[in-house]
């Protein structure tokens, strides 16, 4: 299982991406509205995750950072756990 770290600008580039997707408009412009770093530069790296494709947890699963996202169909038979794996 990979999960790929970001900067804010990926992050960004990629909430932004997949708002356009997004057959609802309200929820597409709320979802563009959304940044990692709220006001901040757009160009750290930043505690965020992207797991591209689908996603099976079969047991428990810490994430790898506290803003992971799964852009894919996720199946969770285990818990997924709030904490984040040591660094």
């Amino acid at each position: 299982m990979s999960f790929e770290k970001v900067t804010s600008a990926e992050w960004q580039k990629f909430v932004t991406r997949k708002a356009q997707d997004l057959p609802d408009q309200t929820v597409a412009e709320a979802l563009g509205r959304f940044q990692l770093v709220p006001g901040g530069p757009q160009d750290e790296t930043v505690d965020a995750s992207i797991h591209h494709g689908n996603l099976t947890i079969e047991d428990d699963l810490a994430l790898p950072s506290w803003v992971t996202v799964v852009d894919g169909d996720l199946d969770v038979s285990g818990k997924v756990s709030t904490k984040c794996q040591a660094k």
